[in-house]
């Protein structure tokens, strides 16, 4: 098959999946079918009506430093997780690009020439956005609040 003809295919297939995905929203909001009691803490029911929730029940508690302290190191795990894989497919597409570039006619190098620099821009927008995100992270995590 020609690549044109897979591309189709998985267009159709991904925006089939999208169309069935955007129809399943489930919402149980307004849902009776479980009773809710209170447990002799703070929270459950109000004495309303039994099966029906009440936001002004929800009292959460002040956030503690240890708390924000996973927080941070969560996100920062996230993002440098994300900016080290999108690091390693550019680098994989320069190589994989290369290759090609060395094994192509003169004009399959022409052709190449054209989608190199597209790829420095995004390698560029990837690399960047990282520094950022960490100097916002350390002047962040710097900061006593």
């Amino acid at each position: 098959m020609k690549i044109k003809n897979i591309t189709k295919i998985i267009t159709i297939i991904l925006l089939i999946t999208i169309i069935l995905t955007s129809f399943t929203t489930i919402s149980q909001a307004g849902s009776t079918s479980t009773q809710l009691t209170d447990g002799g803490g703070s929270g459950g029911s109000s004495g309303a009506s039994a099966g029906t929730i009440n936001p002004e029940d929800f009292k959460p508690g002040d956030l503690t430093d240890s708390d924000t302290a996973v927080a941070f190191r969560s996100a920062g795990v996230i993002v440098n997780a994300i900016i080290n894989v999108g690091l390693v497919i550019s680098i994989v597409m320069f190589m994989v690009l290369g290759m090609k570039y060395i094994m192509g006619s003169i004009e399959e190098r022409a052709e190449y020439k054209k989608t190199l620099m597209p790829m420095v821009i995004g390698t560029l927008m990837i690399f960047i956005s990282g520094k950022i995100v960490s100097i916002i992270w350390n002047i962040m995590s710097q900061v006593n609040v």
